[in-house]
């Protein structure tokens, strides 16, 4: 899967996002994770992908410290707090402030940008194709008695 753009997508209300990340959220959070680093200290970003999202952040506590990927980290805080792995951190005076973009993990469908180009007229293959070019669409039969046929369409207009 590829990370796939469409005109229109930014207006989702998460295309930018702020989240205030207290070192007390934080050290629990990574309590709950069985990483525990005693009062933290410092948060880092150590490696990102070609998308910019982050694969490892550092966190140093007063205890040690320990390397975390950007989806350990997203799955500790919540995905209301951390809404997805493309994210900046900003020290404030209590701890963190995370600036990101989108919700998800950056691959596959974008609802937004779906929603987007049906607005201007895409009709479901259409759709497809864009955010997985080459897919097959297959439709089967679940019970003899369903009204469903077998079908098989290209994404992309063939049948």
């Amino acid at each position: 899967l590829q990370s796939r753009k469409v005109e229109d997508e930014d207006d989702s209300p998460d295309t930018y996002w702020r989240a205030g990340l207290s070192r007390t959220t934080l050290r629990r959070a990574l309590q709950a994770l069985g990483r525990p680093v005693g009062e933290i200290e410092d948060l880092e970003v150590t490696k990102r992908s070609r998308s910019g999202r982050v694969l490892e952040i550092r966190v140093v506590g007063s205890e040690g410290g320990v390397v975390l990927t950007g989806r350990d980290l997203r799955q500790a805080l919540g995905g209301s707090t951390l809404k997805s792995t493309l994210f900046e951190i900003q020290r404030s005076d209590d701890g963190f402030v995370i600036a990101g973009s989108g919700r998800g993990h950056g691959v596959g469908m974008s609802q937004w940008g779906a929603r987007a180009m049906a607005s201007r007229g895409a009709k479901y293959p259409e759709i497809l194709e864009h955010f997985f070019p080459g897919a097959l669409l297959e439709r089967a039969v679940l019970e003899e008695s369903s009204d469903v046929s077998d079908t098989t369409v290209r994404v992309g207009g063939e049948r």
